[in-house]
């Protein structure tokens, strides 16, 4: 540490040294612990990095508007437990810039997050866990070009208040295998497939752009459908 912050235990500064206590989010995750936050302060990161259980990745207070803090590159995460991303640009370098693997319960919260899927599909997801639950919440994005998607998960998937665009005018639909795909008061420009044991809400949403030629939503999954109050376009 090279100066005394108060209550930011972690801060994190990639041009700076002495504007935080780590320079990269790699070493201030391995020095966090469950419970704590990392502050990032305005900048682009661009590294590869396993988030940890219980440990919050915010923006520096002052740096929260959408792109002043820029993620450039693949976060993995494989823990039992809660982890939050809170202002974040997440913008994908030839890889998902999200990925949950294993088998333990992940609790996974994008918050007022820009999801940036430049050339990659953003989220992936193969955890077997059935408690296993991704959230995004406030968040706004962009598919940059074609082929790729917003996530791909095997589990509950839940989106709302969100507004996304596609101007790559993307074709490629978001899937879930299992769980519950819950989309609320949200805007989202791209198709959706479910299959296995998977089920779908939709409340008050607008799902696809209508300029792709693509199915907007296909429900292949055993699980109950609901729509109430929606487009699909």
């Amino acid at each position: 540490s090279t100066g005394n912050y108060g209550p930011a235990k972690f801060i994190v500064d990639g041009t700076t040294v002495a504007n935080g206590t780590h320079t990269t989010l790699t070493a201030a995750t391995a020095a966090a612990s469950s419970g704590d936050t990392i502050f990032i302060r305005q900048g682009t990161y661009t590294e590869n990095f396993t988030a940890k259980a219980g440990v919050t990745y915010s923006a520096f207070p002052g740096s929260e508007q959408n792109p002043n803090v820029v993620i450039i590159g693949k976060i993995t995460y494989t823990d039992a437990g809660r982890v939050t991303f809170s202002h974040i640009r997440l913008q994908t370098n030839a890889d998902y810039f999200f990925e949950c693997t294993g088998t333990n319960n992940c609790n996974v919260n994008f918050n007022q997050c820009y999801l940036n899927c430049t050339d990659h599909t953003g989220i992936n997801s193969t955890n077997s866990n059935a408690s296993t639950v991704i959230d995004l919440t406030q968040c706004n994005g962009n598919l940059v070009t074609t082929g790729i998607t917003y996530f791909s998960t095997s589990h509950t998937t839940s989106i709302e208040n969100t507004d996304l665009s596609n101007t790559g005018i993307s074709v490629t639909a978001n899937t879930i295998s299992a769980g519950s795909l819950i989309i609320l008061d949200s805007t989202i420009p791209a198709g959706f497939t479910t299959s296995g044991t998977a089920a779908a809400v939709f409340l008050n949403s607008r799902i696809g752009n209508g300029t792709g030629n693509a199915t907007a939503f296909t429900h292949g999954g055993t699980g109950i459908c609901q729509c109430t109050e929606c487009s699909f376009v």
